[in-house]
């Protein structure tokens, strides 16, 4: 095979595998239903239709505790989406993947302003996360 006829049908590759990936990367905006409660002691986020969303997004929310309780009822089918949450002092407290009823309670940690951090890596799905005070 001569090297234009090589690169001819490594170019026809390469269109034929862009062509077959799913849709391109996007960012969080109104098309994907979000709802949003933050107030101090309770924090919820509810985001109806992630779809290959790739985005870092960080909150802010007033725990009264030292310690809350984090509610998963996420369900990513596609990529990952992570959630870190650092407490007053900026010590990360607790680290989890959004999954479906995977609940827990953070480390103890300094009561005031924290941090809420997702992540969302190729996310195709929906996101219900509860970070509650005792």
């Amino acid at each position: 095979m001569r090297a234009s006829a090589r690169r001819a049908a490594l170019l026809w590759l390469v269109i034929g595998l862009a062509a077959a990936c799913e849709d391109p990367p996007a960012v969080l905006g109104p098309e994907d239903g979000i709802t949003l409660t933050n107030q101090p002691g309770m924090f919820h986020l509810k985001i109806h239709d992630l779809d290959n969303v790739i985005q870092d997004t960080n909150f802010t929310w007033v725990s009264n505790d030292s310690t809350a309780t984090v509610i998963h009822n996420s369900l990513v089918t596609h990529g990952y989406a992570y959630l870190n949450i650092l407490d007053a002092k900026g010590v990360l407290v607790s680290t989890s993947s959004l999954v479906y009823e995977a609940d827990s309670v953070t480390r103890k940690g300094a009561p005031g302003n924290w941090t809420l951090q997702f992540q969302f890596k190729a996310s195709t799905g929906r996101v219900d996360v509860t970070v509650e005070n005792p």
